[in-house]
């Protein structure tokens, strides 16, 4: 792929698409607001939080704070990586498409069916965790027996699969409606997200009981431990691992965005930003709420229980709704991300009934068949906690894995570019993010930083996976097989056999030899 200037306008998105080898069908109508919007609402910090606060508390302790800060640092030189890639390759499928452009289609296929599996068990857990937050709100949520919090069992899984499919449903109907539709509902989520976020640190900052010092109160943590805090600390960082990643969604959604080499990376970035000053700056009001460090129920319940000892039922059940909304337009962001990283794949002929998942409505712009397999899946992957409910945790708990796998597969290809002096200062794209002589090093920290997460997220522990040793090595048994899967059908359907449909190209059909 050539890596020549090229200037674009307002009006020659569609030229410019062409030039990358594909027909515009996707209609363009997002602009920087809403671009901004569908990253921050996958992203969704004030859901990620509030459900994965006392999964941070609990292993780390109030420093769990600073495992924000490391961790958003971090993630940022890979937020930064894409960003780039973005200006270059401004196309449906973002990490799909970055491997693919920046080394080979293999590359593509891995960062495809990674990212593809990764969503899908993602969007299923969204299931649980709408479930978790309604049933806090109010009784009338529990369709069966009554939830015990932190306890999945029979009648918890029955309750999110109901949820979840309503909530699918929903999410289906606006994505399919067109992205007008879909742009327009995730434009108002977020701003709700933004009242709530505020309300929150308000309401935490009106309650303050401790000082900034008890940022640095480990409360024991890491006495059990074989690493002792840093070990703990490591687990700790699961609450913004589970927070910071489809910032990229921005730029999948390139083909539908109006100057897409400009608006997609800064989308990307300002959602990633957002979303992390924002979590500290709730994390960090939140530990100087807390009226006592030690109670169990903080690590128990989480954040919605600190609202309710602070404020009382009324402001918590606020939160909560909102949280609920918000985690409702994560679910609606995370499947159009979906739709659209299979729409890439599919248009190349690297999935399964690939002319029907890449088959775009001429009404609403949208591949149908795409949006209705991204809402289905999610909830095939819910009925598995009807049978097993350790089985449904323990394909979710990969699902963060495999998306950091997912992101190696461009970083690593994209650094060994570099070193080969990829890209030229002077090829930048016009009005795109240039990272420089910036670019070698974080390239490095982005690769180096995504191993040693997937490594971290995957490491057997009692205290986190359980205590049978099957629970303790899921990731050593399930990652493997996600691997072989997707191997086994790239090296017989799909290897050599990849090419742009012709109903996708922008080359016109070559005319038969008969024909004059």
């Amino acid at each position: 792929m050539s890596t020549d200037r090229l200037e674009t306008d307002a009006n020659d998105d569609d030229a410019d698409l062409a030039r990358l080898g594909y027909r515009h069908e996707l209609k363009r109508t997002l602009g920087s607001f809403s671009t901004f919007a569908i990253s921050f609402g996958t992203i969704s910090v004030l859901a990620g939080v509030f459900t994965a606060f006392g999964l941070g508390y609990a292993f780390a302790g109030p420093p769990v704070f600073w495992v924000w800060l490391v961790v958003f640092a971090f993630q940022l030189c890979v937020a930064l990586v894409f960003a780039e890639l973005a200006g270059y390759f401004p196309l449906a499928g973002s990490t799909y498409q970055w491997a693919k452009q920046i080394a080979t289609p293999g590359w593509g296929w891995a960062a495809g069916w990674l990212y593809i599996t990764a969503l899908f068990a993602g969007q299923a857990s969204l299931g649980s965790a709408i479930q978790q937050v309604l049933t806090s709100v109010s009784a009338g949520f529990e369709f069966f027996g009554n939830q015990v919090p932190g306890i999945f069992d029979a009648n918890f899984a029955k309750n999110s699969l109901i949820l979840g499919v309503i909530m699918y449903v929903l999410t289906t109907l606006m994505n399919v409606f067109g992205v007008k539709v879909l742009t327009r509902i995730a434009n108002a989520i977020v701003l709700l997200e933004f009242a709530g976020l505020i309300m929150a640190v308000i309401v935490m900052l009106l309650h303050i009981t401790n000082s900034p010092a008890v940022l640095m109160n480990s409360l024991g943590v890491g006495a059990g431990h074989s690493w002792g805090l840093f070990g703990a600390l490591l687990i700790g960082a699961f609450l913004p691992l589970f927070t910071f990643f489809g910032f990229d969604n921005a730029a999948s959604m390139a083909e539908e965005t109006e100057e897409p080499r400009k608006r997609g990376p800064r989308g990307l970035l300002r959602a990633y930003i957002a979303s992390g000053i924002l979590g500290a700056v709730l994390l960090f009001v939140s530990m100087l709420a807390i009226p006592k460090l030690t109670d169990p129920n903080v690590a128990g319940l989480g954040l919605s229980y600190v609202v309710n000892a602070v404020t009382g039922s009324v402001a918590s059940k606020i939160l909560l709704v909102d949280v609920a909304i918000a985690l409702f337009g994560a679910a609606a962001a995370g499947q159009a991300l979906l739709t659209r990283l299979m729409f890439g794949m599919a248009r190349d002929n690297q999935l399964p009934f690939a002319s029907a998942l890449s088959r775009v409505s001429p009404r609403t712009g949208v591949p149908v068949a795409a949006t209705l397999v991204a809402g289905v899946v999610p909830v095939l992957i819910m009925l598995i906690g009807l049978g097993n409910t350790k089985l449904f945790q323990a394909v979710v708990s990969i699902a963060l894995i495999l998306v950091y796998l997912a992101y190696l597969c461009v970083t690593v290809p994209t650094l060994r570019k570099r070193l080969k002096g990829w890209p030229a200062i002077e090829t930048a794209p016009s009005g795109s993010v240039n990272l420089g002589k910036w670019g070698l090093p974080l390239n490095v920290i982005a690769v180096v930083w995504g191993a040693t997460m997937a490594v971290n997220l995957g490491w057997p522990r009692a205290e986190f996976f359980g205590d049978a040793w099957y629970q303790q090595y899921v990731a050593c048994f399930m990652i493997p097989t996600v691997a072989v899967v997707g191997l086994a059908y790239y090296w017989l359907r799909v290897r050599g056999k990849q090419h742009v449909l012709t109903e996708h190209s922008a080359a016109p059909a070559p005319v038969p030899a008969n024909e004059p």
